[in-house]
């Protein structure tokens, strides 16, 4: 284990009811698990579930014993790949703003945006930055897997100076919505850690460079089967030593390219104009209480 961190937390949840290929292959990775810090320095923790908890709670239960256990620390999923540099670039930055809460969490992925500074990261909406992030007690505590705070008028206040087009709006108040109603089939954790950042106000770092890689695909990948538009399988790159921005300001470019290139892209160009007349159609329907269709997750 080239990274040698100095304690390892491992969630794994647990097979599904009456899978036996299930089991067996849980009990496969507890052996490869066990053989990674064997006549290492490092201290091996893990929270092994005797039941499949899903890929909502189950995250969401490993994240409440992570930050029981720590004050600060690095997470990444089981599918990606960090460069070497995503360690240093983590631990730097958790020293540097530990106590700016401005600051929510540390993202390693970066997509192909190319911001014009010098700078080695910028600040955003942080959404797409959870793959292999880091982040702090504090930030963890904002967490609301139920969302009881929502409320659809106060979410558009909240959303605004993050996205403040009225389309990009409207997408995010049907995801969050949905989330509401059954936490995406119990599939998901990701939105409502963002909703907890978003509702008090808070930054996501995001590299300049890529630096971790996504290679969940194929036929047992919960989110990401077949084209996911370009996410994954994307290559790394070196990003230390670190050049810090001066201040802590939102780079509204990231969030927009981010809507336009992955998110949303048929709202944009001509399809976005043959799609006009169904925004409007849809927002009329908000209006006099009509709920729209659902829009799927992608990824």
């Amino acid at each position: 284990m080239a990274a040698q961190p100095r304690d390892l937390y491992v969630f794994q949840d647990g097979a599904r009811e009456d899978n036996a290929e299930d089991r067996d292959k849980c009990g496969e990775v507890r052996q490869v698990v066990t053989s990674l810090t064997e006549g290492a320095r490092t201290r091996l923790h893990t929270f092994y579930s005797d039941r499949n908890l899903g890929c909502g709670p189950g995250p969401a239960s490993a994240l409440d014993w992570f930050f029981r256990e720590v004050e600060q620390g690095i997470v990444l999923e089981d599918d990606c790949f960090p460069h070497p540099d995503f360690f240093p670039y983590c631990e730097e930055l958790l020293e540097k703003y530990k106590s700016d809460e401005k600051v929510g969490f540390i993202g390693g992925c970066n997509y192909g945006y190319n911001p014009d500074t010098a700078d080695s990261y910028v600040f955003g909406s942080g959404h797409h930055q959870t793959w292999g992030w880091a982040a702090w007690r504090r930030t963890w505590e904002l967490f609301d897997y139920y969302l009881k705070g929502w409320d659809t008028a106060l979410f558009r206040k909240i959303i605004k100076p993050y996205y403040p087009s009225l389309r990009q709006q409207e997408y995010w108040i049907q995801i969050f919505e949905k989330v509401k109603k059954d936490q995406m089939e119990e599939s998901c954790w990701d939105y409502q850690f963002y909703f907890g950042n978003w509702k008090h106000g808070v930054l996501a770092i995001s590299p300049v460079v890529n630096l971790v890689e996504n290679i969940g695909d194929g036929q047992e990948a919960t989110h990401t089967q077949g084209d996911v538009g370009g996410l994954l399988f994307r290559t790394t790159d070196s990003i230390m030593p670190l050049k810090h921005p001066e201040a802590v300001m939102r780079n509204p470019g990231i969030d927009d390219y981010m809507m336009r290139r992955f998110i949303i892209p048929y709202e944009y160009g001509r399809e976005g104009l043959k799609r006009l007349p169904y925004r409007l159609n849809r927002r009329v329907k908000r209006l006099v209480g009509h709920e729209g269709p659902w829009i799927r997750r992608k990824v």
